[in-house]
C-alpha cells in the first residue's frame, strides 16, 4: 500500500502515540474512501435482486425528493472529477519541471495512483446510487437503509479528511508555504453536499400512499430508515393512545405481507408439497426463511458488539491503570462503547421486531392450516377421531410456535456465546478455564433431565386442559338444563377434577423450572468460582489482578445470558415439539375422498338430466367411524329425480346415517353411491351462525329478490320477520339462541331451498313445527304441488299424517332397508311398514277407547285414523276389528262392574279418572319459548340504533383507564403472608449476597499478595477465595428458596383463580349466558386461564429478579460514584414519562387485541358445527375468507401491540447506554481526580453494561406482566357476574321426603328476566291440587315458559310467591328446589363421558335403579348390547346417540328421580310414532301419583288434561276444564281452537256418511245420521310427529286444503252413547272410561 501510494501508509507517532491524532494521507485516501464504497458494492446487488421482484410500480417522474439526490450526486461526482483533473495537472507540472517542489504541499508531491484511484472509486459508486436510487423509487421503495448506512459512513470518512484538511490549513498560517486554497475549497463542498445527502436519506421519497382498503395503511412499510430503526413512526399511535381512548378503527391495516391471504399461501404451496413427510418444521422454514435470516443476522451483529464490551473494558481499565496514556484514548474507548451498546441496542430490538413478525407469521400459517383441515374434515362423523380438541390447535398450540420464534435462534447463540466466551476466557485466564467448561459440561445432564420431565409434564398437562375445556364447553352450551336437573354442581366437580390433574402437571413444571432457574442462575458463579480457584491455586505465580478478574468477569456474565435462556429454551422447544407434533397429527390427518360418484362439494353444477337416477346405493356398508361397527348393512336404493322419497323407521333405525351416508360423510365400508345434481342439505338439529337474518338464509349465495322473497313466504317467515326488531338485517345470537325451535328450524328450511338445487335431502324437517305451519310447509315446499315439486326431496319422517302423498317410502330396521315401496304397496305387502303401522293404530284404538279424551280431540284423531284405515288391507282393518272388540268388550265389563252411582255426577267421574291417569305427550310442538322479552332484549342489544349490526362477540373495554392495582392484589392474596415475607426476604438477601460477592472480588483484585519475602500470601488469598464461595453460595441457597417458594404461590394463585370463575359462572343466572357469547366464555376458559397458568408466572418471577438487579445496579454505582446520583434524576425523569405514555397505550393495545380475538373462536366453533352444511354448500372459500378476515383483525392489533413493547424497549436501552457512557465518561475523569482504582472501574462498567439490558427486560416483562394480567381482570370481571340465590340454605332445609303431594299455589306471582325488562308474569294467583294434569297454553309471549322457569326459579320472583306443599320455594336452596322436581326438555340433551354419568352425574341412584328406569324408557336391550354398558362412553354432544334415543334418556333420567311434580315441554319431539306410545305407556305408569304440568304449544296436547290454564301476556286469563272452556265460545281457549282450525261448524251432507270400513256386515250398526254430525275437524294426524298444532304461530290465509271430515258428537252429557256394531273397528266417539292400572 505504501507503495501505491509513494508514502507511508501508517504512522503510529502520528496516529496513536501523540495527543492530537491523525491519519496519514494515504490512510485517508484509501481506507477512508473505500470503506463506505465497499459496503455499497457489496450490499447493493443483493438489495436491487429483491426490490427488483417487487411488483408495484412506481414512477419516478416528477418526484422533487428523487431528482434533488440524483443532482447532489451529480455535482459531487463533478467535484470528484474536478479533484481528479486539479491533481493530475499537479501530477504533469511536477513531472515537466515547471511546478517547484517547495511551493508545494508536502504531501503532494508522493501522490500518485491513490487520487486516480480514489476519484474512480468514487465515480463508480455515485453511478451504483444513482441506478440503485432509480430502480428503488421504480419499485416503490421509498427509504433505504444501504443508502442511509451508506451516506453515515461517507459522512464519517469524509468528517475525517475534512478535519485534516482543516488542520493543514491551521499549520500553514505564518509559514512561507502556500495553502492549497482550491483543493481546500473542493474538499469543504463535499463534506457539506455529503451531509446534504445524509440528511435527504433520512427522508421518505415518493407519493402519498393511497390506501388500499377501508382501514388506514401503516407508515412502517415506507417510513424513512432511520424512523425505522427507531420506530419513530410508531409516535402518533403512542400518543393517541395517551390522549384518548383507543378504538378499531384507529389502529392502522397490517402490511401486506402479514395478512392471512399471503402467508397461507405461502405456506400451502410449500405443506402440499411435503405434508406426508411430516415436515411441518421443514415446510415453515422454507415459507418463512428469510425472515428467519434476518433475525439471525441482527442476532448475529448484537453477538458481535456483546463481545467487543469486555475488550473495550479491558482497555478501560488498562487506561486507568495506565495512567501515563493520554486522555483522548480514555474518551474514545468510552465512546466506543456507547457506540457498541448503541448498535447492540438496536440490532436486538429489531432481532426481537423481526421475531414478532415471525412469530405472527407462523401463527397464521398454523392456524389457516388447522381451520382448513378442521372444515374439511369436521363434516364427517368420526371428526373426533381424526382431530383431537381442534380449538386447543389454534389457541394454545399455534401461540406456542409463535413464541418459539423469539427462542429458536437460540439454538446456535447459546453453543456460539459459551464456545466464543470461552475462547476469551482462556486467552485471559488460560488453561484454568477449563474448569469453567468442565462445570458446564457436568450441567448439562441436569438440563437434560429437567427438559425430558418438562416434556413429559406438557404432554400430559395438555391433554388434561383438553379434557377440562371440552367439558367446559360442553357444560356452558347445556347450562340452563343443567340448573333445570340440579346437577351444575356435579359437573363442576367434573370439571375441576380435569383441573386438579392439570394443575398437578403444572405444578411439577412450575417446580422444574424453579430449579432450573435457579441453577441457570447459580451456574455462571459456580464457573467463575472454579476457575478462579483453579487459576490461583494452579500455580503460586497467576495472581487474579483487576483487568483479568474483571474481563473475565464480563466474560462470565456473558455465559450467564445463555445460561439464563437455556431454561426457557428448552421449554419452548419442548412445548412447541409436542404443539408441533399435536399440529402434525391434524394437520396430516385423513382427509377422506368422497365415495359419492358423479357429484362433488366443488363442481355443484351438473344438470340433474343428465343422471338418471337421481342417488344410486348399491350393496352400502356404512359406519359413524372406522373403529365402529356398521350402522348401515346392505343399502342398496334408487331414487328417480323428482320425485318425493320418505324414509321412515324406528329410533335409532339408521335414517339420519342414510341421510349423511348419500351426502358422502359416513365412514364408507363398501358398495357404491352415486347422485345426479347438485345437493341440498337440512340436518336434523338447527345450526344458525352469529350473523343476521338475511345472511343466515343466503348462507352466501348471490342475493335475488325474487328468488329470497317467494323462499321466506313459502316457509312461513314473513311474519316472523316482521316481529324482529331489525327485520331481516336483525342479529342472531350464537346458534340461534334468541329464535324458537320451530323459528330456527324454518329459517335452515329457508336456507335449504333458497339457491333451488337438484337434490334436497331433508332430516326430519317438521318435528318442530305446529300442525297448521307443518301442513302449510308440506304443501308450498315439499308436496307434490310446491316450489320443489320437480326436484328430488328425500325426507326423514317420524309422523304418519303425510306418508300417503309420498311417491315412494323406504322403510328402515336396524341399519338396514327392509322394504321400498309406495304407501299402499307397503300395505299390500304385509311387511315391517304394516307392522309398524299396524302396532300404531292398535294403540290408537286403545288410546281412542279407554283413554279421557275431550271431544275435540277424540274427534280429531278419529277423523285422522278414519283415513288411514281406509287405506288398509282387508286382512289388517280385520285384525284391528278384532282388537275393538276386545278392547269394548274388556271396557263394558269394567262399566258394568264399576259404582258409578257413588260419584256425584259424570264430571266428577271423569275428575277422578283424569287424577289416576298420566297426562300424554303426543308429537312434537314449535317451542315458543314464551321467553319473548328476553329474546326481544337480546336480539335489540346485538343490533344498532338504525338497525345495523355490531360485533355479536366484541367486549366493551375502557383501555385508557388507570390499570388497577387491586386486580394484582386479589391474584397474589392467594399468597400467604408468610409466604409473601419470605419470598421477598430470600429474594433481597440473594441479591445482597451477590452484590457482595462481586465487591469482594473488586477488592480481593486491588489485594497485593506479595509479601516482603516475595512469597505468596496465600492465606490471604485464600481467605479471599472462601469468602467469596460463601457468598455465592449463599446467594444461591436463598434464590432457590425464593424461586421455589413462588412457584407454590402462583400455583396456588392460578388454582383459586380458576376455581372461582368456574364457580361465579357456574351459578350464574341464564339471561347471563343469553346476553353473553360462548366464544367468549370460552375464551375466558383457554387463552386467559393459560396465561393465569404459563405467562402470569413466567413474567412475575423475571419481574422480580428485574428489580432486584436494578436495585443491585443502582447500589453499587451510587456506592463507586456518589457523583452518579445527580444522573440519576433526569434519566428517572425520562424514564418514567416513556413508561406513562407507553403503558396507556399498551394496555390497549392488549385489551383491544383480547377483544379481537373472541370472533376468532367463536367463528371457528360455527365452523366445527356446521362443518357439514358448509361442505355440502360448497361454503369453503367464504368461510376461510371469513376466518382469515377474523385473524387479520386480530393480528392487526396483536401486530402493533408488540411494536409498542420494541418502541420502549429500545428507548430504555438507549437510556440503559447512556449509563453505562456516564459511568465510563465518570471513570475517564476520575483516573486523574478522584484516584478511581481499576478494580472500581470494571466494577461499575459491568453492572451499568448490565442495566441496559436489565432495564429494557424489567419493562418489557413489566409490560408482559401488565398485560398478562389483562386476562386476570377479565377472569375477575366474570367472578363479578350476578349469581343465583344460595343453594342450601341449613336453616330452610325441606322435609326429606318434600314434596309428598304435589299441590302447587300461585300467590300474587310477579317475575321479570332483568329489572330493565318488563314484566313476563304479573299478579297470577291459582291453586294446583296434588296429582292433577295441568296443561299450560297461551300464545307467543303468552308466559308458558316463564312459568315452568318460574317454578324451577331460573327467574325469580319479582313479587308474590310459589308454594309447594305449604313450603314457599323462595325461602330454599336452589338444589334442595330443583332436585326433588323434574322436566323433560323438549331438546334431548348428553355430555361426554359415560353413560351411567348421563343418567345420574351425582351417582345417588344405584344400578338397579339405572337399569329399572332404562326398562322403563325402552332402554335397556339397546344399552346392554353397547359394550362397556352403563359405562359406554358418550361422545361431546351426544353424536353416537340417535335423537331419539337421547331423548329417551331424557325420559330415564326423570323416572330414576322418581318426582312429585314433573313438567313436561313436549318431550317426544324426535321419536317415530311406534316409539312415541311406548314413553307414552311409560309416563302414564310411571308418573301417574305425580302432579305434571304440560306445557303446550298444540291443543291436542292438553285435552285430556284436569284443567287447562290460558296465559295472555303474563297473566291468567282462564283456568277451567277444556270441556268447560270449549263451550264457551267467548273464552280464549275456544278462539286457540278456532284458529287452529280445531273447530269448523258446517253439517254432514245428506245421505250416508263414508265409514272407514267395508259395508256393514249384518248386525253391524249403520253410520251416524246428519241429525248426530255437527262438528268437523280438519285431520291433523294425532300420529305424526309433524302434525302438531302451535298457537303461537300465525296463521296463512290460502294455505290450508279442505281435507275436513265428520265426527260423531255426544247426544247426551249424562250417558253415552251407543255404541256401533262392535265389528266395525272405527272406534267412533265413545265416552272415555279409565284405564285400569295392571
Amino acid at each position: 500500500m505504501s507503495a501505491f501510494c509513494l508514502s507511508p501508509f501508517w504512522d503510529d507517532r502520528k496516529t496513536w502515540s501523540t495527543d492530537d491524532p491523525d491519519f496519514t494521507y494515504c490512510f485517508e485516501k484509501t481506507v477512508l474512501i473505500w470503506i463506505p464504497a465497499v459496503f455499497l458494492w457489496f450490499v447493493a446487488p443483493f438489495k436491487l435482486c429483491f426490490i427488483c421482484r417487487k411488483s408495484d410500480q412506481k414512477s419516478p417522474a416528477g418526484q422533487r425528493l428523487f431528482w434533488t439526490k440524483v443532482t447532489l450526486t451529480i455535482v459531487l461526482a463533478a467535484i470528484t472529477c474536478a479533484e481528479l483533473g486539479y491533481s493530475s495537472n499537479e501530477l504533469i507540472n511536477l513531472r515537466s519541471g515547471s511546478l517547484n517542489l517547495t511551493t508545494m504541499n508536502p504531501h503532494e508531491h508522493v501522490i500518485q495512483y491513490a487520487d486516480i484511484a480514489a476519484a474512480a472509486v468514487r465515480l463508480l459508486t455515485y453511478a451504483l446510487f444513482v441506478g440503485y436510487l432509480y430502480f428503488g423509487d421504480l419499485k416503490g421503495k421509498r427509504s433505504s437503509g444501504t443508502l442511509f448506512v451508506y451516506w453515515i459512513l461517507a459522512s464519517i470518512t469524509e468528517g475525517i479528511r475534512f478535519r485534516s484538511a482543516i488542520k493543514d490549513i491551521v499549520s500553514h498560517e505564518g509559514l512561507s508555504v502556500p495553502v492549497d486554497r482550491f483543493r481546500f475549497f473542493l474538499e469543504v463542498l463535499q463534506f457539506i453536499l455529503i451531509i446534504a445527502q445524509l440528511s435527504l436519506s433520512v427522508i421518505s421519497t415518493g407519493r402519498k400512499i393511497e390506501p388500499t382498503s377501508s382501514k388506514t395503511p401503516s407508515p412502517e412499510e415506507h417510513a424513512p430508515f432511520l424512523s425505522q430503526v427507531l420506530f419513530w413512526w410508531f409516535n402518533s399511535l403512542v400518543y393517541l393512545g395517551w390522549k384518548r381512548s383507543l378504538r378499531t378503527q384507529d389502529i392502522w391495516d397490517l402490511n401486506t405481507g402479514e395478512k392471512s391471504r399471503t402467508i397461507s399461501k405461502a405456506f400451502f404451496k410449500r405443506w402440499d408439497k411435503r405434508k406426508q413427510d411430516l415436515a411441518l418444521g421443514h415446510v415453515l422454514f422454507r415459507a418463512f426463511w428469510p425472515e428467519l435470516v434476518y433475525s439471525a443476522l441482527l442476532k448475529l451483529l448484537f453477538n458481535v458488539m456483546l463481545f467487543s464490551t469486555p475488550a473495550i473494558l479491558g482497555l478501560l481499565m488498562k487506561f486507568v491503570k495506565n495512567r501515563s496514556q493520554e486522555v483522548w484514548k480514555g474518551y474514545l474507548f468510552a465512546a466506543l462503547l456507547l457506540v457498541a451498546s448503541v448498535v447492540q441496542t438496536s440490532a436486538m430490538g429489531h432481532y426481537f421486531h423481526q421475531c414478532n413478525k415471525l412469530g405472527i407469521r407462523l401463527r397464521t400459517a398454523v392456524m389457516c392450516g388447522v381451520y382448513r383441515k378442521v372444515i374439511r374434515v369436521a363434516a364427517f362423523a368420526d371428526a373426533n377421531e381424526k382431530l383431537e380438541s381442534p380449538t386447543n390447535l389454534i389457541s394454545v398450540d399455534a401461540q406456542r410456535l409463535m413464541d418459539l420464534s423469539s427462542y429458536v435462534n437460540q439454538i446456535w447463540e447459546i453453543p456460539l456465546q459459551i464456545g466464543v466466551a470461552m475462547y476469551f476466557l482462556w486467552t485471559t485466564l488460560g488453561p484454568s478455564s477449563l474448569a469453567g467448561l468442565g462445570v458446564m459440561i457436568l450441567s448439562m445432564p441436569v438440563e437434560a433431565l429437567i427438559a425430558f420431565y418438562s416434556k413429559k409434564m406438557q404432554v400430559r398437562q395438555m391433554q388434561a386442559k383438553d379434557a377440562r375445556i371440552r367439558l367446559t364447553g360442553e357444560v356452558f352450551r347445556t347450562i340452563k338444563l343443567l340448573k333445570l336437573y340440579a346437577w351444575d354442581e356435579a359437573y363442576e366437580k367434573r370439571i375441576l377434577v380435569h383441573r386438579d390433574a392439570e394443575l398437578e402437571s403444572l405444578r411439577t413444571i412450575a417446580f422444574l423450572t424453579a430449579f432450573s432457574t435457579f441453577y441457570s442462575m447459580v451456574s455462571p458463579f459456580i464457573i467463575a468460582l472454579a476457575t478462579f480457584a483453579t487459576f490461583v491455586l494452579s500455580d503460586s505465580q497467576n495472581v487474579l489482578d483487576s483487568s483479568k478478574a474483571f474481563v473475565a468477569l464480563a466474560y462470565f456474565n456473558i455465559l450467564k445470558s445463555p445460561m439464563n435462556m437455556l431454561p426457557p429454551t428448552i421449554m419452548a422447544i419442548v412445548q412447541a415439539v409436542v404443539s408441533k407434533t399435536r399440529l402434525v397429527a391434524a394437520l396430516v390427518s385423513h382427509e377422506p375422498k368422497t365415495y359419492v360418484e358423479g357429484n362433488n362439494w366443488q363442481d355443484l353444477g351438473k344438470n340433474l338430466r343428465d343422471y338418471r337416477p337421481a342417488v344410486a346405493i348399491s350393496h352400502g356398508k356404512f359406519s359413524w367411524s372406522k373403529s365402529g361397527t356398521s350402522c348401515l348393512k346392505n343399502i342398496t336404493m334408487t331414487v328417480p329425480s323428482g320425485k318425493l322419497i320418505g324414509i321412515v323407521g324406528t329410533a335409532g333405525s339408521g335414517k339420519s346415517a342414510l341421510c349423511r351416508a348419500i351426502l358422502g360423510l359416513m365412514d364408507h365400508r363398501g358398495g357404491t353411491v352415486k347422485t345426479g345434481g347438485s345437493i341440498a342439505y337440512m340436518p336434523q338439529q338447527s345450526w344458525l351462525q352469529n350473523r343476521t337474518f338475511k345472511e343466515n338464509v343466503l348462507f352466501g349465495r348471490p342475493f335475488h329478490r325474487m328468488s329470497y322473497q317467494t323462499t321466506l313466504e313459502e316457509c312461513a317467515l314473513i311474519d316472523d320477520l316482521s316481529s324482529m326488531p331489525a327485520g331481516e338485517d336483525t342479529q342472531l345470537s350464537d346458534d340461534g339462541a334468541n329464535l324458537s325451535g320451530g323459528q330456527k328450524q324454518r329459517i335452515c328450511l329457508a336456507r335449504t331451498v333458497y339457491g333451488y338445487a337438484d337434490i334436497f335431502v331433508m332430516d326430519d324437517p317438521l318435528s318442530a313445527l305446529d300442525a297448521k305451519v307443518g301442513k302449510h310447509i308440506f304443501e308450498k315446499v315439499l308436496g307434490p304441488n310446491s316450489i320443489l315439486k320437480e326436484k328430488t326431496r328425500i325426507v326423514v319422517v317420524n309422523g304418519y299424517q303425510f306418508l300417503p302423498h309420498f311417491d315412494q317410502l323406504i322403510v328402515l330396521d336396524d341399519g338396514e332397508i327392509t322394504e321400498v315401496g309406495t304407501f299402499p304397496q307397503l300395505l299390500s305387502q304385509g311387511g315391517p311398514f304394516s307392522e309398524l303401522l299396524h302396532n300404531h293404530l292398535r294403540q290408537e284404538i286403545e288410546d281412542l277407547h279407554t283413554s279421557e279424551l275431550e271431544d275435540s280431540e277424540a274427534a280429531h284423531r278419529h277423523t285422522v285414523f278414519k283415513e288411514i284405515v281406509q287405506k288398509l288391507p282387508h286382512v289388517m282393518r280385520a285384525s284391528l276389528r278384532q282388537h275393538r272388540k276386545s278392547i269394548v268388550s274388556q271396557r263394558e265389563k269394567r262399566r258394568r262392574s264399576s259404582a258409578v252411582s257413588k260419584i256425584g255426577s259424570l264430571d266428577e267421574l271423569q275428575h277422578k279418572r283424569l287424577r289416576e291417569l298420566n297426562g300424554r305427550l303426543l308429537s312434537t310442538s314449535e317451542s315458543s319459548g314464551t321467553r319473548n322479552s328476553r329474546r326481544a332484549s337480546t336480539i335489540t342489544s346485538t343490533v344498532g340504533v338504525h338497525g345495523g349490526r355490531t360485533p355479536a362477540n366484541g367486549e366493551a373495554t375502557d383501555g385508557n383507564r388507570a390499570f388497577n392495582w387491586r386486580i394484582y392484589w386479589s391474584f397474589m392474596r392467594s399468597f400467604t403472608i408468610k409466604l409473601t415475607v419470605i419470598i421477598f426476604l430470600t429474594s433481597t438477601v440473594s441479591t445482597a449476597f451477590s452484590v457482595a460477592s462481586n465487591i469482594w472480588l473488586s477488592k480481593w483484585a486491588e489485594d497485593n499478595l506479595t509479601m516482603p519475602d516475595g512469597s505468596l500470601n496465600v492465606g490471604q488469598r485464600d481467605f479471599r477465595l472462601g469468602i467469596y464461595a460463601a457468598l455465592g453460595g449463599l446467594q444461591g441457597v436463598f434464590f432457590f428458596i425464593s424461586m421455589i417458594s413462588l412457584a407454590y404461590g402462583l400455583i396456588l394463585s392460578s388454582k383459586v383463580l380458576h376455581s372461582k370463575l368456574l364457580h361465579h359462572l357456574i351459578r350464574a343466572p341464564t339471561y347471563f349466558f343469553d346476553i353473553t357469547p360462548l366464544g367468549r366464555i370460552t375464551n375466558r376458559f383457554s387463552k386467559d386461564v393459560d396465561a393465569v397458568d404459563v405467562n402470569v408466572p413466567q413474567s412475575i418471577r423475571q419481574c422480580l429478579n428485574a428489580i432486584f438487579n436494578i436495585f443491585a445496579t443502582l447500589t453499587v454505582l451510587i456506592y463507586a460514584y456518589p457523583l452518579f446520583t445527580a444522573f440519576m434524576v433526569p434519566i428517572a425523569i425520562v424514564y418514567i414519562l416513556l413508561l406513562y405514555f407507553y403503558i396507556s397505550t399498551s394496555r390497549q393495545l392488549k385489551q383491544l387485541e383480547s377483544v379481537s380475538r373472541s370472533p376468532i373462536f367463536s367463528h371457528f366453533q360455527e365452523t366445527l358445527s356446521g362443518a357439514a352444511l358448509i361442505n355440502i354448500f360448497g361454503q369453503h372459500q367464504r368461510f376461510t375468507n371469513e376466518f382469515e378476515r377474523c385473524l387479520d383483525n386480530n393480528n392487526q392489533i396483536a401486530y402493533f401491540s408488540l411494536v409498542a413493547q420494541r418502541w420502549l424497549s429500545l428507548r430504555l436501552e438507549l437510556i440503559g447506554n447512556i449509563i453505562a457512557f456516564t459511568a465510563a465518561l465518570l471513570a475517564v475523569y476520575g483516573r486523574d481526580h478522584w484516584n478511581v482504582l481499576p478494580g472500581t472501574v470494571g466494577l461499575t462498567i459491568t453492572y451499568s453494561v448490565q442495566v441496559t439490558q436489565v432495564l429494557s427486560w424489567f419493562v418489557q416483562k413489566l409490560s408482559d406482566l401488565e398485560m398478562s394480567f389483562i386476562s386476570v381482570e377479565r377472569i375477575k370481571e366474570y367472578t363479578k357476574c350476578p349469581q343465583e340465590a344460595k343453594r342450601i340454605i341449613p336453616e330452610e332445609l325441606p322435609p326429606a321426603d318434600w314434596p309428598s303431594n304435589g299441590s302447587i299455589k300461585f300467590v300474587d306471582y310477579t317475575i321479570r328476566y332483568r329489572p330493565d325488562l318488563d314484566f313476563a308474569l304479573k299478579g297470577l294467583t291459582c291453586e294446583i291440587k296434588a296429582r292433577e294434569k295441568i296443561g299450560i297454553v297461551g300464545r307467543t309471549g303468552a308466559g308458558k315458559s316463564s312459568l315452568s322457569l318460574g317454578i324451577f326459579r331460573i327467574v325469580e320472583a319479582a313479587e308474590g310467591s310459589i308454594i309447594i306443599d305449604n313450603v314457599d320455594i323462595a325461602k330454599l336452596g336452589l338444589e334442595d328446589l330443583r332436585s326433588r322436581i323434574t322436566i323433560i326438555p323438549q331438546e334431548p340433551f348428553l355430555l361426554s363421558g359415560t353413560l351411567r354419568e348421563n343418567l345420574d352425574p351425582t351417582n345417588v341412584s344405584t344400578d338397579d335403579a339405572i337399569w329399572e328406569a332404562l326398562d322403563a324408557a325402552h332402554l335397556r336391550r339397546y344399552v346392554l348390547n353397547l359394550k362397556d354398558g352403563l359405562l359406554h362412553l358418550v361422545e361431546e354432544g351426544g353424536r353416537n346417540f340417535s335423537a331419539g334415543q337421547r331423548q329417551m334418556l331424557c325420559l330415564a333420567r326423570a323416572i330414576i328421580r322418581k318426582p312429585r311434580i314433573l313438567i313436561m315441554d313436549e318431550a317426544t319431539a324426535s321419536l317415530d310414532a311406534e316409539t312415541d306410545e311406548l314413553l307414552q305407556k311409560s309416563i302414564r305408569t310411571e308418573f301417574v301419583d305425580c302432579t305434571v304440568l304440560i306445557i303446550a304449544h298444540r291443543l291436542q296436547s292438553v285435552m285430556d288434561c284436569n284443567r287447562v290454564m290460558v296465559l295472555d301476556k303474563g297473566q291468567i286469563k282462564e283456568f277451567d276444564s277444556p270441556q268447560a272452556l270449549l263451550s264457551n265460545k267467548d273464552s280464549v281457549f275456544y278462539s286457540l281452537a278456532e284458529d287452529a282450525n280445531m273447530l269448523d261448524h258446517h253439517e254432514l251432507p245428506s245421505g250416508d256418511s263414508e265409514d272407514s270400513l267395508e259395508s256393514p256386515a249384518d248386525g253391524e250398526e249403520s253410520p251416524p245420521t246428519a241429525s248426530e254430525v255437527s262438528t268437523t275437524v280438519c285431520p291433523n294426524s294425532a300420529i305424526t310427529n309433524s302434525s302438531v298444532m302451535n298457537a303461537d304461530r300465525p296463521s296463512h290465509p290460502g294455505t290450508e286444503r279442505e281435507v275436513c271430515a265428520p265426527i260423531h258428537k255426544i247426544t247426551s252429557a249424562s250417558t253415552s252413547p251407543s255404541l256401533s256394531s262392535e265389528d266395525d273397528i272405527s272406534p267412533g266417539f265413545v265416552e272415555p272410561f279409565h284405564r285400569e292400572k295392571n
